[in-house]
């Protein structure tokens, strides 16, 4: 089997320190890695070298590599002509980002029990999992995120600050090199500055593992330990339990390294010549950003002045074009005149003409914005905007120069767009939800793909036994059980199409009310498949017994009256916790039921007799809040009913959004091409909505089937 260039060197690096007697706070660095041989060197914990080595290597049919006798070696400096170093530098582009403090060797986690006593991690599950933990994201999550329990919503590409590579056994612990991302400058500047000033550890990293665990008793502790390893995430930390750290930055001191040589055997003359070459490379830079920025000619010769000749960072550079692009848009986007001769306003910028038909459909705009007109006809705004007066569907050459010149790839079919899925996301924020929220609460998840999703139900413990510390050990309280169900996402979507015909005819309320039915269609789609889990009586995976169960203690038979509530109110608070057998003591708060038993529904619960005796009274009476009333459209059967008690108490129904995007999304099905607004005269806007829903405990629910 071939390897990469990268697992050989992982390879090369675990038999160097299973070879090198480097001591527990000693590390192996590979300097250089040939085709059958390998510079290194030892570096001691305080910083202190031990010398450049060479061995040769060849690796076997099983993998195994085989190592040579060492030999120490002598840093040797080679000199090239200048011109060719310019073209070496040119071809490479800026320095390597690890020489910058982008790439951290770190130590992801030490095995052993944690400093808070609680998790014990072992050699072999976590070496196992080291395939896993190669391209593992690393996230920086703030406080309130790590002091949370339940990550209901689960991790932020947000948070995302880099990646883990070149994970290796040291024997002690698990290393790797940390790649950061640009977008988490930050951290890069905080890690250099803190080992600069002597405070490596103010930084640290914690492992977030997803498995299988067991629990074992050390030192007269109960401790938790994985067994098997699913899923690995690293989190950046202040405090981590089990030390793991930063160890240096990759590759920089071994580029200061060679710096520092380059100055003792050039001396002055070597900077003097690295100085012309990044001036080069700096020319080199500023013409090629500046033809890409397609900026008038009058302004690149502007940022020539200010950069030509000079030193710079490529984001300076690029700052600055963003400043002038912004400058020109606010001198172009409000209207200035331009041309010779024939003289005409350029068009509002596409942010404004995004406005003026946001408002057209009612959508709420920033009051910035405030303003604007609103365009009063659709097919205002598509002439407007495109230039097509006679809504054609085509643009001539120069009505197309035109529009490419003002927006770019602002044409009026993503603008129309988005003013539709504005529109739509605010009716459907707006539209009840049929009392899902009173099923769900808070446990709604973010599923990050399409890959199936579990969840587990911890059971409980019984009651702590008595203990005398004097004569005897803390007894074992042992394991508790769980049940686990699973289910993948679902995926709901449509297209609406805008014709050609509606422009014409400017039918803007045609197309408002298109636009107006989706957020219902779309929350009763959600609700109903929420609502058909319990009508329908589904199988509750964590037993695979159906959710109304005798054995489950929730199927009722009465038609719905005082005594029947008053017996499924009983049968919530008999309910008893898994493992211990104690009751939970859950209340219903919510009653569900068809139209039919409005009536009889809405008198037990606002209506209380004057009773001859106590036993004549109305028990149920106002129990339930009006809100706790559900009149659901979804149970068709007149005399069946349930229950359900607080999902914020006891998990009900767990409900996960694909990215935690819970609101449906609209997308431009057919890219027009350019110089087309219309394909086969129409339009065509895709919307897709991706959930799904699963019955996360039967505890919390009550059913009434009554025969008819």
């Amino acid at each position: 089997m071939a390897l990469s260039f990268e697992q050989i060197r992982q390879l090369v690096r675990q038999a160097l320190e299973s070879a090198v007697n480097h001591g527990p706070d000693k590390h192996v660095y590979l300097v250089e890695l040939y085709p059958d041989s390998v510079i290194y060197e030892m570096e001691g914990s305080a910083g202190k070298k031990d010398g450049l080595y060479q061995r040769s290597y060849s690796l076997g049919d099983d993998g195994q590599v085989i190592l040579g006798v060492a030999a120490p070696v002598q840093r040797q400096v080679d000199y090239i002509p200048m011109q060719a170093a310019i073209r070496i530098m040119a071809a490479a582009g800026q320095p390597a980002d690890d020489e910058f403090g982008y790439v951290w060797r770190v130590q992801v986690n030490q095995y052993g029990l944690g400093k808070d006593g609680r998790i014990n991690w072992p050699r072999e599950p976590l070496v196992a999992a080291l395939p896993m933990m190669e391209g593992a994201r690393v996230f920086a999550l703030n406080e309130s995120q790590h002091q949370a329990g339940n990550k209901t919503f689960g991790k932020s590409v947000r948070e995302i600050v880099g990646w883990l590579r070149n994970t290796t056994d040291t024997g002690k612990a698990i290393e790797a090199d940390l790649v950061i991302l640009k977008s988490a400058k930050w951290l890069r500047d905080g890690l250099v500055d803190s080992h600069k000033q002597g405070k490596p550890d103010l930084f640290g990293l914690s492992l977030d593992v997803t498995g299988t665990a067991a629990t074992k008793t050390i030192n007269g502790k109960k401790v938790r330990e994985p067994v098997k390893i699913t899923h690995v995430e690293v989190d950046v930390v202040y405090e981590p339990t089990n030390n793991g750290k930063f160890i240096r930055m990759a590759a920089a001191e071994a580029g200061a390294r060679k710096d520092q040589v380059m100055e003792q055997e050039t001396g002055a003359q070597a900077g003097t010549d690295m100085q012309k070459m990044q001036k080069m490379m700096c020319t080199t830079l500023l013409q090629t950003e500046l033809a890409g920025s397609k900026l008038p000619a009058a302004i690149q010769d502007k940022l020539k002045v200010q950069f030509g000749g000079k030193l710079f960072e490529v984001d300076d550079l690029q700052a600055a074009i963003r400043l002038e692009k912004e400058t020109l848009d606010k001198m172009t986007g409000s209207g200035g005149v331009v041309g010779s001769g024939d003289v005409r306003i350029v068009r509002e910028s596409s942010e404004k003409f995004q406005a003026a038909v946001d408002m057209l459909f009612g959508v709420q705009v920033q009051d910035k914005f405030a303003d604007i007109t609103p365009f009063k006809s659709l097919r205002a705004a598509y002439a407007e905007m495109t230039g097509d007066a006679e809504v054609r569907g085509f643009l001539d050459p120069d009505q197309t120069q035109r529009m490419q010149a003002a927006y770019g790839s602002a044409t009026f079919s993503y603008i129309l767009g988005n003013s539709l899925y504005r529109r739509l996301v605010m009716d459907y924020k707006e539209i009840p939800d049929y009392g899902v929220s009173r099923l769900v609460g808070p446990n709604i998840r973010n599923a990050k793909d399409f890959k199936t999703l579990e969840s587990v139900r911890i059971g409980y413990y019984g009651d702590l036994p008595d203990v005398d510390p004097e004569t005897e050990d803390y007894p074992d309280l042992a394991e508790v059980g769980d049940e686990r169900i699973d289910y993948a996402l679902n995926q709901k979507g449509g297209i609406i199409t805008v014709t050609r015909k509606m422009i014409l005819n400017d039918d803007v309320r045609a197309l408002q009310r298109v636009i107006s039915r989706l957020p219902r269609a779309a929350r009763r789609t959600l609700a109903k498949r929420c609502w058909g889990k319990f009508i329908n009586n589904a199988t509750y995976k964590g037993d695979d017994v159906a959710v109304f169960h005798d054995d489950h203690g929730n199927l009722g038979s009465t038609a719905y009256g005082i005594t029947s509530a008053l017996a499924a109110k009983t049968a919530f608070a008999q309910q008893t916790e898994p493992e211990s057998g104690e009751r939970l003591m859950l209340r219903p708060v919510t009653i569900a039921f068809p139209s039919e038993l409005y009536g009889i529904v809405k008198n037990v619960n606002d209506f209380n007799p004057q009773a001859v005796s106590i036993s004549e009274g109305n028990t149920m009476f106002k129990y339930f809040d009006p809100e706790g009333l559900i009149e659901c459209p979804f149970m068709t059967d007149a005399d069946d009913w349930m229950m359900f008690a607080d999902p914020a108490e006891v998990e009900i129904l767990e409900l996960a959004y694909l990215n935690g995007q819970q609101e449906p999304e609209m997308f431009v099905a057919d890219n027009p091409a350019i110089g087309q607004m219309f394909v086969a005269d129409k339009m065509q806007y895709k919307i897709r909505h991706e959930y799904e829903c699963e019955i996360a405990d039967y505890r919390g629910a009550y059913k009434a089937v009554v025969a008819s």
